[in-house]
């Protein structure tokens, strides 16, 4: 979308957590490439609505209510004059307990393709992890202060943390501890306990259960015991077995000097507004968030770490899924439009070429790898990129090399007419991909980017070209539901 005299992708951030479902809006101003740069970058991002905080909507205790979303997210665009057809890029996230739901990854699939031409589906407590220190302003804070800084993301369901050093993702640490874990009716009464909350309950024998009034010591050891599992697993050493048993994912057994600590997230804003929190067990709330946030707060003033608070909170999530989540790539590629837009490829790593000197070694590394992501993903007959770590020297005679032995591995590996789909951390799509066209006999469907650093397992959305077909936007994923 072009806005005035500027580059402009106009992006959308839904969230779908296990408390609140929220949207924002917002214009990525891009410059176009400099003289002697292939790199495009964003330069500004300015969020021009933020949507209502409103509560999750539910069918039943598994089912989110999709009418209701879609509904939810049509009132908004239509509050600023908005169509679908007016949104170029963006993420719709299901978070916390919500990625659980039965019809979750349905749900986010079919409202990413109905609410604009590349917004993409994502779940995954690492990814939300990530998009909330992006959102709340700890990336960018790192970044301009050389610090290390801890965002910890308290929702309703889940507990992400994103660890930022400079301008780098350290680690991600996810936790099944969050606000909404156990619910309240009108009268106070015990409504709903998730599994967590349950295991919590049942392992230390405590005075909580469905349909009776809670004791109020028993849930004040409950959410102690929640919120010493957070700084347990922030203090990056060796955890307890309990915190182990909470833990979403794996955790690295390393320690991180953290520098400041940042609270986001539903129960991140109770926590930087005391003041709202006096009746922990008022009737204006529903489940045990004010009460945990109170309780890590006074945790954590107790503790070693400095904790701060910078511009978002409960947003942070969101604003990072809407204005974080999408990436340019550089101008040295070689996409054939037709093919675009490609939605949810996996990617398969492939060992590093940099040690394979010939081109029988490096046929004999390709052959196997992409035998194994033929494996993988034949069943559902899925459409799969091949992740290129490390090529090694980027001479043009390695490169034709490459290029010869990717026409042989489609050969023997494709059908014809398959698309090839390769991405490389090293700066050389172009040439290789133009070496593989000369090389083949005939004609391979080519999607070829680079300088994209994903990880194996992770998910890939390419948008269709911009800049008279110079860049593509870009984004890298996680889809992990009920997980």
């Amino acid at each position: 979308m072009q806005i005035g005299d500027a580059n402009v992708l106009t992006s959308i951030g839904i969230d779908i957590g296990t408390t609140t479902i929220q949207l924002v809006v917002s214009h990525l101003h891009f410059d176009s490439p400099t003289v002697g740069s292939n790199a495009v970058e964003v330069t500004e991002r300015e969020i021009v609505h933020r949507g209502a905080v409103q509560e999750t909507p539910l069918s039943d205790r598994t089912t989110i209510d999709t009418e209701a979303v879609k509904r939810y997210v049509t009132t908004e665009l239509e509050a600023i004059n908005y169509s679908p057809k007016d949104i170029d890029t963006g993420a719709v996230i299901v978070t916390g307990e919500s990625s659980y739901k039965e019809n979750a990854k349905q749900l986010v699939h079919s409202l990413a393709e109905e609410v604009g031409d590349f917004v993409i589906a994502t779940a995954g407590p690492s990814l939300e992890a990530v998009l909330a220190g992006k959102g709340s302003g700890a990336a960018e804070y790192a970044q301009s202060t050389g610090k290390t800084i801890a965002n910890i993301d308290i929702g309703g369901g889940t507990t992400n943390i994103g660890i930022f050093t400079g301008d780098e993702v350290t680690e991600t640490r996810c936790l099944d501890v969050g606000g909404r874990l156990i619910q309240f009716d009108k009268d106070g009464a015990v409504a709903q306990i998730s599994p967590p909350a349950a295991k919590l309950i049942n392992d230390q024998n405590l005075d909580i259960r469905e349909g009776a009034l809670p004791d109020e010591s028993a849930l004040g050891k409950l959410v102690r015991t929640m919120g010493k599992m957070v700084l347990d697993i922030i203090s990056g050493q060796s955890v307890s077995p309990r915190t182990q048993s909470f833990v979403i994912g794996n955790l690295s057994p390393r320690s991180i000097d953290i520098d400041h600590v940042v609270f986001s997230g539903g129960v991140g804003k109770l926590l930087n507004t005391p003041s709202g929190t006096t009746n922990m067990l008022s009737p204006s709330f529903n489940d045990i968030g004010p009460l945990l946030a109170k309780t890590v707060n006074d945790q954590f003033q107790s503790s070693v770490f400095d904790v701060i608070r910078l511009t978002e909170d409960i947003n942070a999530t969101v604003i990072g899924a809407g204005t974080r989540s999408t990436e340019l790539s550089g101008t040295t590629i070689k996409v054939d439009d037709s093919l675009l837009p490609l939605r949810n490829i996996p990617l398969y790593e492939t060992p590093s070429l940099e040690r394979a000197s010939t081109s029988t070694e490096m046929l004999s590394v390709l052959q196997k790898a992409t035998e194994s992501a033929h494996q993988l993903y034949e069943a559902e007959d899925q459409q799969y990129g091949l992740f290129l770590p490390s090529i090694g020297e980027l001479s043009f005679e390695r490169i034709s090399s490459l290029a010869e032995v990717f026409v042989k591995v489609y050969q023997s590996n494709y059908e014809s007419g398959d698309t090839l789909i390769i991405v490389a951390e090293q700066n050389c799509a172009k040439v290789l991909a133009q070496r593989v066209t000369a090389q083949s006999s005939v004609p391979i469907p080519l999607v070829v980017i680079d300088e994209i650093h994903p990880q194996d397992g992770d998910y890939l959305d390419i948008g269709e070209p911009i800049l008279r077909g110079r860049t593509v936007p870009i984004v890298i994923k996680s889809l992990t539901f009920g997980n």
